[in-house]
C-alpha cells in the first residue's frame, strides 16, 4: 500500500493501526465509525458500510471482495440483509480491547 493511501486512511478513518494494509478498490461510507487495528490486512475490492460501527482488532485478515454491512439502511448496498432493515449492528472482528 502506498504511503499516500496510508496517510489518507489515517486521516479519514476513526482509527487506522500501524502496519495496517488496505487493498485497492476499498469502498466505505461512514468512515468515522470504522476502526482498523494494527497489522490488519484488508483485501482488494472490499466494501464497508459502517453506520452501526465496524471495529477490526489487531492482526485481522479480510479476504478480497468482502462486504461488511453494520446497518441495512440502503437495500442496494446490503441486499442480502434487507429483511433486517430496521436494525443497526456493530461488527467486531478479532481481538478488540475496549
Amino acid at each position: 500500500m502506498s504511503l499516500l493511501r496510508s496517510v489518507k486512511y489515517s486521516l479519514l478513518l476513526n482509527h487506522f493501526g500501524a502496519g495496517a494494509v488496505i487493498g485497492s478498490e476499498f469502498i466505505y461510507d461512514v468512515y468515522e465509525t470504522i476502526d482498523i487495528g494494527k497489522n490488519t490486512k484488508i483485501g482488494y475490492n472490499c466494501r464497508f458500510f459502517g453506520k452501526g460501527g465496524i471495529t477490526l482488532g489487531d492482526y485481522v485478515l479480510i479476504a478480497d471482495n468482502v462486504s461488511l454491512c453494520s446497518a441495512t439502511y440502503d437495500k442496494q448496498k446490503c441486499i442480502q440483509l434487507s429483511f433486517l432493515e430496521k436494525f443497526i449492528f456493530v461488527i467486531m472482528l478479532g481481538l478488540v480491547l475496549m
